[in-house]
């Protein structure tokens, strides 16, 4: 299993249900590229708009087809009137079970 995490910034004047209401919409077309599961994280002390998600998915190269497809592209372009995507990290791990 996968895990990838991405570190993102909220736009100035987005509020975190923004960005909830985006992944409501979305995270269907997200389980259909193999996403088993999502969280969103948010630091405790701050209010700078940072948070993380991450998403577990079993199959690395159908997250990639899903993200480079049309269907990608139209959701980040989405994804870029909430969260400022310049900003954006990404991490790719392999999820060690214990």
């Amino acid at each position: 299993m996968y895990v990838i995490l991405y570190r993102d910034q909220l736009l100035p004047g987005k509020k975190m249900s923004d960005f909830k209401e985006w992944l409501k919409k979305h995270f269907p077309i997200h389980q259909k590229w193999g996403a088993k599961d999502v969280k969103v994280l948010m630091p405790l002390y701050e209010e700078t708009g940072l948070f993380h998600v991450t998403y577990s998915f079993e199959s690395l190269d159908k997250w990639n087809e899903g993200l480079t497809s049309d269907e990608g592209e139209r959701i980040l372009e989405s994804l870029g009137k909430v969260i400022d995507l310049s900003k954006t990290t990404c991490s790719v791990m392999v999820n060690i079970p214990v």
